[in-house]
């Protein structure tokens, strides 16, 4: 978060440094909001030249959703922080652009099991009821916390000024799920219930891993000075 605000701070510096010093149209400053599947957010660009500029964001959100594994459903609790550094490459001027940046992340879930019929947990293909274990909780982050960001988009032409929508859409490079779950019960210190609640851990890493290429889809409204 640090790191994007050092940027926004920069992008409005050089805007104005560059005013001062009459460069004329370009580089010029614009701000906006937006919202997406990296959270809600304020962005800032700074236009370098006809085709080129520079994009920062900073975006969170908390969210819920359900997970499953072979033996077990949670409920989890979802805590989204990206923050957006990016260049925009607009061909010929246009309002279509190539954006390649990286996405600093900070992005993890809270789960919690839920167990079958109100009382019974099926654990790395074991069941105990909830006189053995109590709870079943853990936290699932991602293994890249600087992640690659390629995609598309559209937004006014960097030659207008004014207020305008812009849409963009790509992927960023997460990596693998990274789940630690602990237990509450009986039998949770004895060491064959700890072996099943890693198979568990494993079971839940796959389930996550189809994030480990996040769809990146940001829609806004953006001022240009």
């Amino acid at each position: 978060m640090k790191k994007s605000i050092c940027l926004l701070a920069s992008l409005i510096i050089s805007s104005a440094v560059f005013k001062a010093e009459g460069a004329g149209k370009v580089p010029r400053l614009a701000i906006g909001a937006e919202a997406g599947t990296t959270g809600l957010g304020v962005s800032a660009w700074l236009t370098l030249n006809k085709q080129w500029s520079l994009n920062a964001v900073m975006a969170s959100a908390e969210e819920s959703g359900d997970y499953s594994t072979e033996g077990l459903d949670y409920a989890g609790d979802i805590d989204l922080d990206n923050d957006i550094i990016a260049l925009n490459w607009h061909p010929g001027g246009g309002s279509f652009h190539f954006i390649l940046g990286m996405i600093l992340t900070d992005n993890f879930v809270s789960v919690a099991g839920q167990p079958e019929d109100g009382n019974t947990f099926n654990i790395g293909g074991e069941s105990f009821t909830q006189d053995q274990v109590e709870s079943i909780t853990g936290d699932v982050e991602w293994e890249k916390s600087s992640a690659p960001y390629l995609g598309i988009g559209f937004a006014r032409k960097l030659s207008k000024d004014g207020l305008s929508f812009y849409i963009n859409a790509g992927v960023m490079e997460a990596g693998s799920a990274e789940a630690s779950l602990s237990a509450v019960g009986n039998v949770v210190d004895q060491a064959e219930f700890q072996a099943l609640l890693r198979v568990e851990e494993e079971d839940l890493n796959e389930e996550l891993d189809e994030y480990e290429f996040y769809p990146v889809v940001r829609l806004g409204l953006m001022f240009r000075f």
